[in-house]
């Protein structure tokens, strides 16, 4: 969540209609960024970003749980 809030923060833009929204360009932006880092970073962020979707899951089973 830590990730998607700063993303949202960043580069979040308010409308009426829709509330807070992330305009493509700046997701193409950031994806473009990615793209162009070296192989070992992205293997690095995508292991991060899978790790704390790991827990993130593990956290929403415990809550179900109790």
């Amino acid at each position: 969540m830590k990730i998607a809030k700063e993303v949202i923060n960043k580069y979040a833009v308010h409308t009426k209609e829709y509330g807070d929204v992330i305009p493509v360009s700046k997701l193409e932006e950031m994806l473009a960024d990615f793209q162009s880092k070296p192989y070992e970073q992205k293997l690095t962020e995508i292991d991060s970003a899978m790790k704390q979707l790991n827990e993130m899951i593990g956290n929403l089973g415990k809550e179900i749980n109790d």
